[in-house]
């Protein structure tokens, strides 16, 4: 989770009071982070308010940015950008350096855009969601799944459309299911600031183009509130029928995300681009190019 000012010790835990309409938060004392509490279940989080002490992902809260490599303009806005407003003010460097990057450095479209972050966050507080509240429909499909990380160290999820099963969990389970992923990412991280997903599309459906909303949604998500986690997006076997559907999902991908995307057509150009992304194509499933089995990886995998 995102929670330390610049000056804060590497060891921190975030307190958080937490309703399911509304949050503040404060910065507690410096802690060791192994110790922490039991996450509270969904139905805690929507009508009690808790105090949840979370860890904190190691590249957002480093005083030194060096992860990031800001530019000296970068580092010249970071101090206007959190006196922008009262709420900003324990944000660490990392989650500020992000916002500002999602919106061409602009101050007050980035502040508009943190603004809508934090309430979305105090509402669904994704720290805590479980693999129990996103539910065993969802997850148990293994439509997501942790396959390793990048020779850069970037986390590798793979998306595979064969197991999605978007018709059997409602639009709030696909908000939880999404934050679950990305968050579990983010602690991942230890020396990269984003992630690489893999699409498999190969096995695009017609009846799939119903279930469009829930995409977008999870598009919107990943811009808004995960803005800059993104490496490099591969897109997989994408048959004719997909490449329509794309066509109408391109006007709710932003301009930055766009240049990330990559379609890729056969295993040479699925190995090269692997190889490329600094990951060992033997290390991934067969399907991908690589030469292990689907149940050579647990779901949800994450270590």
């Amino acid at each position: 989770m995102d929670s330390s000012p610049i000056s804060s010790p590497a060891s921190v835990k975030q307190v958080v009071s937490v309703d399911w309409d509304e949050s503040t938060s404060t910065l507690g004392t410096p802690e060791d982070l192994s110790v922490a509490f039991p996450p509270p279940t969904l139905t805690d989080r929507r009508h009690t308010a808790i105090n949840a002490v979370l860890p904190v992902p190691l590249v957002d809260r480093s005083p030194s940015l060096h992860l990031y490599s800001p530019s000296p303009a970068e580092l010249e806005l970071l101090g206007p950008f959190r006196e922008a407003d009262p709420t900003f003010a324990p944000l660490p460097p990392g989650k500020l350096l992000r916002f500002l990057r999602a919106r061409d450095l602009k101050l007050a479209p980035a502040a508009d855009n943190l603004r809508a972050h934090l309430a979305w966050h105090g509402r669904i507080c994704p720290e805590t969601v479980t693999a129990e509240d996103v539910g065993a429909v969802a997850l148990g499909s293994e439509s997501l799944k942790f396959l390793g990380f990048s020779g850069g160290g970037q986390p590798i999820i793979e998306a595979n459309v064969a197991r999605w099963n978007p018709h059997e969990y409602d639009d709030a389970t696909n908000e939880l299911y999404m934050a679950y992923f990305m968050v579990e990412c983010e602690r991942a991280m230890r020396s990269a600031t984003n992630t690489i997903m893999i699409f498999d599309v190969s096995a695009w459906a017609m009846w799939h183009s119903k279930h469009l909303g829930k995409l977008k949604a999870l598009i919107g998500q990943a811009q808004t509130h995960f803005p800059e986690r993104l490496h490099r997006v591969l897109l997989c076997e994408a048959p004719y029928l997909f490449r329509s559907v794309w066509a109408m999902l391109q006007p709710f991908i932003n301009k930055t995300t766009a240049q990330k995307i990559k379609f890729v057509q056969g295993k040479e150009q699925k190995v090269k681009a692997l190889r490329e992304l600094g990951i060992n194509p033997e290390d991934m499933p067969e399907r991908l190019g690589g030469a292990k089995k689907d149940g050579d990886f647990p779901c949800p995998g994450f270590p």
